[in-house]
C-alpha cells in the first residue's frame, strides 16, 4: 500500500511538474491545470452544497486523472499510444459531464484542453465528430437526467443555444488554431533541420576552406622547391631548401634527410627541429640504422622517444639516401595520405634532383676531359711543332757551331727566333680564344645594360646602372641569380610601386658582390612584407631565396611613400668554402 501510495504521489508530482519541457508541451500543461483550477472552483461554489464531498471526490479525480494522462502524453514515443490516451480522456469527459450536469456543467468547459491535444495528433474531421458526439452526449443527459431544469430537449437547445453556438466556435476555433500551430510547427522542424544542414555545409565549406588553404600552402612550398632547383646552386643549398620546404608541408617536426651523391662526395645530414648537441649521435644512429632497412622504401624508425616516417631516396638506377619525418611513436606510420603522398613525391624529387647532379658531375668531367683534349691537340699541332723545330735547330747548332762561320750562325739564330715568336703568337692566339677577359669582353655587364635599356624603352621609365669591378670572378650561376634578382626588383618597382626612376648597381671586389636597387615609387611596409611573405606574393620571396642559395644577406628598405631600396650582399667564396659553411648550419 505504501510503494502504490509512493508511485501515486510521485507520478502526480513529476506530471504536475514535468522537467525539460518545449513551448508547445509548456502551454498544454498550463492551460490544462489552469482550466481544471477555473472549473473546480466554479463547479464546487456552485449549488447544491449538499454535495461537497461528492465535488471534492470528483475534483480529486479529476486532478488524479488529469496528471497521470499529461504524464502519458508526455512520455509516449509513438502516436498510437497518444491517440489510445486520447481516446480514453475522451470517454472519460463524456462520464464527468453526465455525472456533473450535462449542459449545465462546468466542465463542459474543460473540453477544451482535450481539443488542444487532439488536434496535434488527429485528423480535424476526428475532432468534429468528437464535438458533435460531445454536445448529443450533453444535452441528451440534461434532458433525461435533469428534466426538472429543462423539461424537453427542444427546450434545452433553445435555452442553452446561445452556449452552444459559443462553444461551437470556441472548439472549431481551436481545432482551426491547433492546425495553423501544427503547420508552424512543421514550418519551424523544416527551418530547423535546413538550419542544421546550412550549418553543417557551413562547416564543410570551412573544412574545403581550410583543405585549399592548406593545399595553397603546400603549393606555394612545392613552388619554393622548384625556385631553389631552378637556381642551380650548390647542391648542399638546395637540399637545405628541400628540407625546409618539406617541413612547411609537415608542419613543424623533427626532420632528417640523410643523402650520399657518390664514394667521392661526403655525405650530407641535415636536421631541423632537433636538439643541436643531439645531431651528431642521431647522424650516427641514422648512418647505423638505415642500411638494415636498404631494401625497402618506407619504415618507422625510432629513436628514443621519438619515432620517424622515413622514405626512401632512390631513383631507378641508384639509392641515395632517406628522409624522415616524425610521427606519433606506434601510430602504424601515421602521416595522413595526402602529407604521405607529399613526402613520398619530395623524396622522388630530391632523388631527381641527385641523379640529375650526378650525371652532370659525370658530363662536365667527360667536357672537361673533351676539352683538355681539344687544346692538347691544338697545342701540339701548332705550338708543340714549333717548340720541337725549335730544339732541332738549336741542337744543329750546338753541333755544327764549330764549323759554322759567324754569318751563318747569325742566320741560324734568326731562324730560331722567327721560330720562338711565331710559337709565342699561336700560344697567345690560344689563350685569348679560352679567355674572355683577355679579349677585354663584358658580356655579363652588357647583357644586364642590354636588358635595362629595353625594360626603360618599353615602360617609359628611367634605368641608370653602374657596374664596377671585375666581372670574370663572378661564377656563371651566380651571374644569373643576379639577373634574374634585378629583373624581380625592377618589375615590381614598376607594377607594384609605380616608380618612374631607378638605379642599379653592382660591385664586385675579390671578397664580395654587391647589389643595390633603389626606386622612387610609392613604398610599402618592408617589415610587415618581410614577417608576412606567405600572404603577400612570391617575388620577395624567391629573391630572398636566390640571395640565401649562395650564403648572402638580403635586406629591404622601405616605408609608404619613401620608394624601396634593395640590398644584396654576396661573399665570393669558393664552392668548397660555400659548402662547408652549409654543413656547418644544418
Amino acid at each position: 500500500m505504501a510503494k502504490a501510495w509512493s508511485y501515486i504521489t510521485k507520478g502526480i508530482v513529476s506530471s504536475f511538474l514535468p522537467q525539460n519541457l518545449d513551448v508547445k508541451q509548456k502551454a498544454i500543461v498550463s492551460f490544462r491545470y489552469l482550466s481544471w483550477l477555473i472549473m473546480s472552483i466554479y463547479y464546487f461554489c456552485e449549488p447544491p452544497y449538499d454535495n461537497l464531498k461528492l465535488k471534492i471526490i470528483v475534483i480529486s479525480i479529476l486532478l488524479i486523472s488529469s496528471c497521470f494522462l499529461m504524464d502519458r502524453y508526455l512520455k509516449s514515443k509513438s502516436t498510437l499510444g497518444i491517440q489510445i490516451t486520447i481516446v480514453v480522456e475522451k470517454l472519460g469527459l463524456i462520464i464527468l459531464i453526465i455525472s456533473t450536469g450535462g449542459l449545465e456543467s462546468p466542465f463542459i468547459w474543460y473540453a477544451f484542453i482535450t481539443v488542444f491535444i487532439t488536434s496535434n495528433y488527429l485528423k480535424a474531421i476526428y475532432n468534429y465528430l468528437y464535438l458533435i458526439l460531445y454536445l448529443l452526449t450533453a444535452i441528451i443527459a440534461s434532458s433525461i437526467f435533469y428534466k426538472a431544469a429543462n423539461p424537453n430537449m427542444l427546450q434545452i437547445l433553445h435555452n442553452k443555444a446561445y452556449i452552444i453556438a459559443v462553444y461551437v466556435q470556441i472548439q472549431v476555433a481551436m481545432i482551426l488554431q491547433s492546425r495553423l500551430i501544427n503547420q508552424l510547427d512543421l514550418q519551424a522542424q523544416t527551418l530547423k533541420r535546413q538550419r542544421q544542414q546550412l550549418v553543417e555545409m557551413n562547416d564543410k565549406l570551412n573544412d574545403a576552406n581550410s583543405n585549399v588553404k592548406r593545399s595553397m600552402d603546400y603549393l606555394m612550398s612545392l613552388y619554393q622547391i622548384i625556385e631553389s632547383i631552378s637556381l642551380r646552386g650548390e647542391i648542399s643549398g638546395i637540399l637545405k631548401q628541400l628540407l625546409e620546404s618539406t617541413v612547411d608541408i609537415m608542419g613543424d617536426k623533427a626532420t632528417f634527410l640523410w643523402v650520399n651523391l657518390d664514394k667521392d662526395t661526403p655525405e650530407d645530414f641535415m636536421t631541423h627541429n632537433f636538439p643541436s648537441e643531439e645531431v651528431c649521435q642521431f647522424q650516427t644512429y641514422v648512418e647505423k640504422e638505415v642500411f638494415s632497412y636498404s631494401d625497402k622504401n618506407r619504415f618507422e624508425l625510432n629513436y628514443r622517444d621519438t619515432s620517424f616516417e622515413v622514405i626512401s631516396v632512390r631513383s631507378t638506377a641508384r639509392k641515395y639516401g632517406f628522409i624522415g619525418v616524425e610521427i606519433k611513436k606506434g601510430d602504424n606510420l601515421g602521416l595522413d595520405l595526402l602529407k604521405l603522398k607529399l613526402l613520398i613525391f619530395l623524396a622522388d624529387l630530391i632523388a631527381v634532383i641527385l641523379e640529375r647532379e650526378y650525371f652532370e658531375r659525370i658530363s662536365s668531367k667527360l667536357l672537361i676531359l673533351d676539352e683538355q683534349n681539344r687544346i692538347s691537340n691544338e697545342i701540339h699541332d701548332n705550338v708543340s711543332q714549333r717548340l720541337f723545330s725549335i730544339l732541332c735547330a738549336i741542337h744543329t747548332l750546338n753541333v755544327k757551331r764549330r764549323t759554322m762561320d759567324e754569318s751563318d750562325v747569325g742566320k741560324q739564330l734568326q731562324l730560331i727566333e722567327q721560330f720562338a715568336k711565331e710559337a709565342s703568337q699561336e700560344l697567345r692566339a690560344s689563350i685569348y680564344r679560352l679567355s674572355s677577359s683577355k679579349q677585354e669582353e663584358s658580356a655579363f655587364k652588357q647583357s644586364i645594360m642590354s636588358y635595362l635599356q629595353d625594360f626603360a624603352n618599353l615602360n617609359n621609365v628611367t634605368v641608370n646602372f653602374d657596374f664596377h669591378g671585375e666581372e670574370e670572378i663572378v661564377s656563371y650561376k651566380l651571374k644569373q641569380a643576379l639577373y634574374r634578382i634585378i629583373r624581380e626588383a625592377i618589375g615590381n618597382a614598376v607594377r607594384h610601386g609605380k616608380s618612374s626612376e631607378m638605379l642599379v648597381k653592382i660591385s664586385v671586389d675579390p671578397k664580395n658582390l654587391e647589389l643595390s636597387i633603389k626606386d622612387n615609387g610609392q613604398g610599402f611596409d618592408s617589415v610587415f612584407a618581410l614577417e608576412n611573405q606567405k600572404n603577400n606574393g612570391l617575388g620577395l620571396k624567391n629573391m630572398l631565396l636566390l640571395t640565401q642559395a649562395f650564403g648572402g644577406s638580403f635586406n629591404i628598405s622601405s616605408t609608404i611613400g619613401t620608394g624601396c631600396e634593395i640590398e644584396v650582399l654576396i661573399p665570393l667564396t669558393t664552392s668548397q668554402e660555400l659548402k662547408a659553411k652549409k654543413e656547418g648550419v644544418a
